[in-house]
């Protein structure tokens, strides 16, 4: 099954960078638009099957706009903003808590 969530591609001198707000931890860098895509797609289906297979959390698409606004003063930067099909892997159930013996 697959889920759309909000991608941030923010437009660099000289590379792109990619981030969903909803998926913390998660971010990928690339030469271009396309291969920064490619690498985020890949990022983030391990990342979520790695949050699944040790029984944390999987975020769940929530976020619906960005705050665009400036870092610093001066700064312009750029962005491109899509909604991408993002595999959910398969929810385990959640971790057991254990009692020290």
């Amino acid at each position: 099954m697959k889920k759309e969530f909000l991608v941030v591609f923010e437009i660099g001198k000289s590379s792109f960078g990619a981030s969903a707000p909803d998926i913390p931890g998660c971010f990928a860098v690339g030469p271009t638009l396309d291969e920064t895509r490619r690498r985020y797609l890949e990022a983030v289906e391990s990342h979520l099957k790695w949050l699944a297979s040790d029984r944390d959390p999987v975020p769940e698409p929530a976020t619906t706009r960005f705050d665009f606004s400036p870092r610093a003063k001066g700064e312009k930067p750029r962005y491109y903003v899509e909604w991408l099909q993002i595999p959910m892997p398969q929810r385990l159930s959640p971790k057991k808590a254990t009692r020290a013996a």
